[in-house]
Parts: C-alpha cells; sequence; structure tokens
C-alpha cells in the first residue's frame, strides 16, 4: 500500500501544473492581473448592463406619437356626418424630464454597480494569486516530510519483528502520520489545480502560467491616514447615486399628478338635404385632477428618498468602522509577521533538522514532531501573509483605488 501511495503521489507531483502550450506566457503577477482585469467575464456582463441602461434612457425620452381620429355616421335621407381629428399629447409638470433624471440617475447607479463588481473580482483573484503561490511552496514542505518519513517508516519494517512494544506504537504512529501528509498532499495539489484553472479562465484562458507569473512574498507597505477618502469609495458613491435616484423618482411621482394635454386640430363635415356644412375647430382634452392627484405615489417616493438618506447616513459610519477594522488589522499582522522567522532562516533551520534525520541521532518522535512544527509554522506564516494582503486590499477597496493598484 505505501508502495502505491508513492507512485500514485509521484506521478501527482511530476505533472507540469503551469507549463502548458499556449500563444503566450504571463511574465509577472502585474502582469496576471492585468489580464484578469481586460477578459474576466465580468466585462460581458458590464456590457449588456450598459446597454440596457442605455435604452432606459432612450425610453424615458420618447415623445408621444400623433393621434389620429375618425368618425363616420350614416343616417336615412341620406344624412352624412364625418369627423377627422389629430392631436398631439403633450406632458405636463415636467414629466419628461423627470424619467430622464431618474434614467441617467440609474445609469449612474449601474456603473457603479458595474465598477464594484469588478473590484470584488480584482480582490478575490488576488487573493487567489497569492494562495496559489503559497501552495507551490507548500507542496514541497509537505512532499519532503512524506518522504523523510516514509525512508524511516522502511528501515523499521526491516527490524519490524525484533520491535518492542514502545517501537511498535512508534512504527504505527509514523504510519499514520505518513497517511496524514499524503491526504493533505492530495488535498493541497488538488486546490492548487482549482485556483489555477480559475485563475487562467478569469486571465483569458490563452497564456501559461509560471511560478515567475505569481506574487512574491507579501512585502508591507505603509498606509497614512490622510490617503484614506471615504468619498473615492465605490459603496459610498453607490449610496449616494441611490438617494439621488430616490429623489428622481419622487419628482416624477410629483410630476406624475399633473394632466396630459391633448391638443390639435379637427374637421367636420355634414351633409342633409343636399346641403353641407364644413366646420373647423380645436381639440383639447385633459383630466381634472379632482378625484386622484397621485397621493398615494408621492407618500412612497417620499418615503423612499428618506430611507435612502438615512441609509446613507449609516453606511457612511459603517464604511468607516470597516476601514479602521482593516486598517487595525492589517497593523497587527504587520506587527506580527515582521517578528516571524523570515523564509530564509526557516530553510536554513529546515536543512540543519534534516541533516540530524540523516545522521539518525533524533528519535522517531522528534522526527514526527519537527516536521509537523515546521509545517504547522509555515501554515501560520502563510495565513498572515494572506490576512495582511487581504487587509491591504480591502483598504485599496474602501478608499476607491483598488482598480489601480499593482501587486
Amino acid at each position: 500500500m505505501k508502495c502505491l501511495y508513492t507512485c500514485v503521489l509521484t506521478l501527482v507531483l511530476s505533472q507540469v501544473v503551469f507549463a502548458t502550450k499556449s500563444t503566450c506566457q504571463i511574465k509577472d503577477a502585474n502582469e496576471f492581473l492585468r489580464l484578469i482585469k481586460e477578459n474576466h467575464q465580468v466585462n460581458l456582463l458590464a456590457e449588456s448592463t450598459r446597454e440596457s441602461l442605455a435604452g432606459e434612457i432612450e425610453s424615458a425620452n420618447a415623445v408621444y406619437n400623433p393621434e389620429f381620429e375618425s368618425e363616420i355616421v350614416s343616417g336615412g335621407s341620406g344624412e352624412l356626418n364625418s369627423m377627422i381629428k389629430v392631436t398631439q399629447t403633450f406632458e405636463l409638470g415636467g414629466k419628461r424630464g423627470a424619467r430622464e433624471s431618474l434614467a441617467k440617475n440609474q445609469m449612474v447607479l449601474g456603473e457603479l454597480e458595474i465598477k464594484n463588481n469588478k473590484e470584488n473580482v480584482i480582490l478575490e483573484n488576488v487573493l487567489s494569486l497569492y494562495r496559489l503561490r503559497q501552495i507551490n511552496e507548500l507542496i514541497p514542505i509537505y512532499k519532503e516530510a512524506y518522504e523523510s518519513l516514509q525512508s524511516l517508516l522502511k528501515k523499521k519494517g526491516r527490524i519490524k519483528k525484533s520491535l518492542s512494544p514502545s517501537q511498535e506504537v512508534e512504527y504505527e504512529t509514523l504510519s499514520l502520520a505518513i497517511d496524514d501528509y499524503y491526504l493533505k498532499l492530495s488535498e493541497l495539489t488538488a486546490k492548487r489545480a482549482t485556483l489555477l484553472t480559475h485563475l487562467k479562465l478569469n486571465a483569458g484562458g490563452g497564456c501559461s502560467v509560471r511560478l515567475t507569473s505569481l506574487p512574491r512574498e507579501f512585502r508591507f507597505k505603509n498606509i497614512s491616514m490622510h490617503e484614506l477618502n471615504l468619498e473615492e469609495s465605490t459603496e459610498y458613491q453607490k449610496n449616494k447615486a441611490k438617494l439621488l435616484a430616490a429623489r428622481s423618482s419622487y419628482d416624477l411621482a410629483k410630476s406624475n399628478a399633473y394632466s396630459d394635454l391633448k391638443i390639435g386640430p379637427m374637421y367636420e363635415f355634414a351633409k342633409a338635404d343636399n346641403q353641407k356644412d364644413h366646420a373647423f375647430g380645436l381639440s383639447l382634452t385633459f383630466d381634472i385632477p379632482v378625484l386622484n392627484t397621485n397621493d398615494g405615489s408621492k407618500a412612497k417616493g417620499l418615503a423612499q428618498v428618506k430611507r435612502a438618506e438615512f441609509n446613507m447616513r449609516y453606511q457612511e459610519i459603517d464604511l468607516k468602522m470597516d476601514l479602521n477594522n482593516w486598517l487595525a488589522k492589517y497593523k497587527r499582522y504587520k506587527s506580527v509577521y515582521q517578528r516571524m522567522v523570515s523564509r530564509s532562516s526557516l530553510e536554513k533551520k529546515h536543512k540543519r533538522i534534516e541533516t540530524l534525520f540523516q545522521r539518525g541521532v533524533i528519535s522517531t518522535g522528534l522526527v514526527i514532531e519537527a516536521h509537523r512544527q515546521l509545517v504547522d509554522f509555515t501554515n501560520r506564516r502563510n495565513d498572515y501573509e494572506l490576512g495582511a494582503v487581504e487587509a491591504l486590499w480591502n483598504i485599496y477597496l474602501l478608499r476607491g483605488s483598488i482598480l489601480k493598484e499593482r501587486i
């Protein structure tokens, strides 16, 4: 079974995950991020949304077509009456302007929704890029631990019949540790494949990804409070646009209380007893706003304005709290991460421990524990790095600069 594990693991890890035949190669992480910005499917959704919103503006600007009306009434004894009327509807109360204003504000809101979707795509993919690099660094560590413990297991397997009870316990513990590393390696390999597939798809799918395509180890930046302007935040601008749209909707409800005016020329013809009469006149039609002045829609519109105003004030406070929280997290991650052992120092410690393993001067329990400590520390270090990346890019998101930032 152990031999089967080794063969399967070697086959899986020997696959060249990044080198695939393609028309281009991604040089670095910033080029990777640029390709994601340009080729992500959110761009296609954005175009269809823009077309729909542009259609709303065109529809809001539409003018009524003229109406044609005709009547012919024929009676006995050669009597004949006919009427022709052409009228044009004129909207009073600024209805068309209110509709256009609402459609334009909804267009602005739609553009901000599109921008917000793109920002979230960037945030998600930046985290995926860092996580993919971490997994690439983790797999060799797990693989080395797996192979080291398996080598030790083989040595003990040769003298298994002569093992003492305590040594048999060590043997079984070693076997369990090997199985655990194998499962974790399988999980990491599957996770790497999933991340790589999605990242390549988001980048357009036509380029190969190499180790140099991924971000290097995260470097902390100094963030000053004067750089953090929430008014540039897309979320803040969305709330502002929602308020303007609510006000436009209320203005439209008020304008709908006015009647439309239909006016135009009319012509009547009458014939009776061989006598013909012609008449020309003006037709005028409008509703008398006595029983209905659109009070319900106006009350609803006013309530929506008040709700939008309250929501904007609340969201502004909430955004400030979010910004302060992410800033505090970033500083905390920075403080802890910079005190951790560097990756180069960790490699030196690892090589020294491995040398002692090879000399056989360390007990089986210490071998297992040393590998576990190394793996756990690397995972914790990765967690802090990814946490710092998430905090920094959320700060970029809240100050509205995430689409312009570089890795």
